[in-house]
């Protein structure tokens, strides 16, 4: 039996390749690094480029977007779904949650995990349009 390799970017640890073959010496800024002798399972692991090994992978949180709306106290959703009636938010505050609001839209189903989503709902707790902690709390 053949081993299996992992091919990396020295420098970054990106991932480039996994094999049973390769070459060496191996290209300038490439490393390897040994997997074993059984196939890689890829559907229960990822590529981590700091530690440079395939660790189990992270299950994704999803949630109906309705059960995610209902994460927030309905001050806040008056808050958030009002944002254009309120004069207190500034115009690049109010183009920040309307890109969130237009992202939601066309979402069927709530990644808990999706960076835009973390981001902006960190951003509506920034502006005070949901209390401090809050984030953590809808996203958890």
């Amino acid at each position: 039996m053949k081993n299996w390799w992992a091919i990396y970017e020295t420098a970054t640890g990106k991932l480039t390749a996994i094999t049973q073959e390769y070459s060496e010496p191996l290209p300038a800024g490439l490393s390897s690094r040994s997997l074993g002798l059984v196939a890689p399972d890829m559907d229960g692991y990822q590529w981590d480029p700091s530690n440079r090994a395939l660790v189990p992978r992270t299950p994704q949180r999803f949630l109906p977007k309705w059960f995610f709306i209902q994460r927030f106290t309905d001050a806040e959703r008056r808050a958030f779904f009002g944002f254009p009636l309120d004069s207190t938010k500034t115009e690049p505050q109010r183009k920040i949650i309307s890109a969130l609001m237009w992202y939601l839209l066309y979402l069927d189903t709530i990644n808990l995990d999706d960076t835009s989503l973390i981001a902006g709902v960190q951003y509506l707790e920034t502006i005070g349009v949901i209390a401090a902690g809050r984030a953590a709390q809808i996203l958890s």
